[in-house]
């Protein structure tokens, strides 16, 4: 169905600008709770002023029926200046008309390809009118200190300067069936609270006690940051895809299998990478993210589990910014999460959420077992490459000079293509230091440098499993290999 765009409706003309009308959309609920406020009684005047409970405030509380508050009676219907036709606007009507107009405006703007981040947000997380508003009256002090002094006046309390619950929820109705049905999008499984976007405190009070804040991340980015969250500073990097080399290690049909994978399955598929050092993971993920328009989140596993308690923390703060930034996600280090071969339930339906293509590297095969699931998981293994493999390798690095044995040391040395580009690079220092022209001798001592390394890296990650401390043998036993020391000893 082809969309035709209202001219009558002029689009936002950049992020900011449909930031700034939001705030200004939420900031109309502010202003009408106000008027009651003062209607219903409280006197900004009084010094004391929620530092204290009098006998006339609980006999004001006794007659309000359940679910009312302190400003619900008075209706404050009369307008602010507004007006539609000549006809004076009463407030709900006023807000009903500014809402339908900030999401008109927004539209425009989409189909427009106007760049708005706050729409950019809402869409990555399928928020709703409603959830959007509750995230602005928490961004609200954020940009303006004056709501700050404006919430605790609502809330009778001068500590308070953050919303409340309670208080949002009254802000964005003045239904209290409408509040007991809101009350699910600032709860433990509403998507704000899930996706990090909104920050809860105040575990010791009850829910509607409690406040809540914007991620600070969260603000930044809405106001154009392209960074990501600081908790992740050397956990995780966005890399940019718009301009990489030429493949090198990696089959260029393997690449357009997994392109074609990633085009044909909605969602796109969970890929586990298997491979050693050097096997062109870390080049397929990227030119699979550059295919599909998107950058690469790399974030390194083994690190984030190493955080005990944090590790859920930082993993939906990594899924919450892969979905900002649209992002393919690259998990290196894939098995530091398993347990028992397993990965956890909460882990596995969070990343079966995630809406962009998953590529987890690491050696252990993994399938979830006994669990549903919405998306293909495909396993792809990036093998050692055989003889010609390796000698086209070689090749690309250094061409086919005659000088060069190369066929000697693909031969010889059954490396991978990134070993092979670690080679070469150390076989060219080589030679430079000895002033002499890059020859076969340099290629197979930079070789046997780097197959060493890889042999010294592996010795260094297998660890004993036992000690002789924990090796209890018979007596008998003992006695016999005694007894064949003392005959070894005793030969000439």
């Amino acid at each position: 169905m082809t969309v035709v765009a209202d001219n009558r409706i002029a689009p936002f003309i950049d992020s900011q600008a449909q930031l700034l009308a939001g705030l200004a959309m939420v900031d109309l609920r502010v202003r009408w709770a106000v008027i009651r406020a003062r209607a219903s009684g409280l006197d900004p005047h009084d010094e004391f002023r929620g530092l204290y409970v009098s006998d006339e405030q609980i006999d004001q509380l006794l007659a309000y029926e359940i679910g009312q508050h302190l400003w619900w009676k008075s209706s404050g219907l009369s307008n602010n200046g507004a007006t539609a036709n000549g006809r004076s606007l009463a407030w709900p009507e006023q807000i009903s008309r500014v809402r339908q107009q900030w999401q008109a405006q927004t539209r425009a703007g989409r189909e427009r390809g106007v760049v708005m981040r706050l729409d950019d947000l809402a869409q990555a997380f399928a928020l709703t009118l409603e959830e959007i508003e509750a995230f602005l009256l928490a961004l609200a002090p954020e940009l303006d200190p004056r709501y700050a002094q404006i919430y605790a006046y609502l809330q009778d309390d001068v500590t308070r300067k953050r919303p409340s619950i309670d208080l949002t929820l009254n802000l964005l109705t003045d239904n209290f069936g409408d509040k007991l049905s809101l009350r699910r999008l600032l709860s433990d499984n509403g998507r704000l609270l899930q996706a990090r976007l909104l920050e809860r405190s105040g575990d010791d009070q009850p829910l509607l006690g409690q406040t809540v804040r914007p991620s600070a991340h969260i603000v930044e980015y809405l106001l154009g940051d392209d960074l990501l969250d600081a908790r992740l500073d050397g956990l995780a990097q966005l890399l940019p895809t718009s301009d990489l080399p030429a493949l090198t290690r990696v089959p260029a049909a393997l690449l357009a299998h997994l392109t074609e994978a990633v085009v044909t399955a909605d969602p796109p598929p969970f890929f586990l990478f298997q491979g050693r050092y050097g096997s062109g993971r870390r080049e397929a993920a990227l030119h699979l993210a550059h295919n599909s328009g998107q950058p690469l989140l790399a974030a390194d596993l083994q690190v984030i589990a190493s955080r005990d308690e944090e590790t859920a923390d930082l993993i939906a703060c990594l899924l919450r910014d892969g979905r900002l930034y649209q992002a393919t996600l690259y998990l290196t280090h894939w098995p530091a999460l398993l347990q028992e071969g397993q990965l956890p339930p909460a882990l596995l339906d969070a990343f079966l959420a995630y809406p962009h293509t998953i590529i987890a590297a690491g050696q252990a095969e993994w399938q979830p077992t006994n669990r549903p699931r919405s998306r293909h998981i495909f396993t792809v293994s990036l093998a050692n490459v055989d003889f010609n493999g390796r000698l086209q390798s070689w090749q690309a690095h250094l061409g086919t000079n005659r000088d060069l044995d190369l066929t000697a040391v693909a031969t010889h040395f059954r490396f991978s293509p990134g070993q092979i580009e670690d080679a070469v690079a150390t076989a060219h220092d080589l030679a430079r230091w000895q002033g002499q022209a890059l020859n076969t001798g340099h290629l197979f001592a930079a070789s046997r440098h780097h197959s060493n390394q890889n042999l010294a890296t592996l010795a260094s990650k297998i660890q004993p499993r036992y000690t002789w401390d924990d090796i209890v043998l018979p007596v008998d036993t003992l006695k016999q290999l005694r007894e064949m020391v003392n005959t070894v000893r005793q030969r000439p």
